[in-house]
């Protein structure tokens, strides 16, 4: 994400863009736009989707590896 996305919208926001979106990162980019501040950056987004078995929910658990 470009800081013309995270310098316009706030981690609410963005947030609130990507829960239950069919297309979350057009969802912030329109978003961005609506917001038509004067002189904004351009905005660029990528989302990701990771699966692991470390992340349940909202958190994220750590995984020590074993050093032989």
């Amino acid at each position: 994400m470009s800081d013309g996305v995270y310098g316009t919208l706030s981690d609410a926001e963005i947030l609130a863009c990507m829960q239950g979106a069919e297309n979350p990162a057009e969802s912030i980019i329109a978003a961005t736009i609506g917001k038509k501040k004067p002189r904004q950056d351009n905005c660029s987004v990528i989302v990701t989707y990771v699966q692991s078995p470390y992340f349940q929910g909202e958190k994220i658990t750590r995984h020590k590896r074993k050093r032989r």
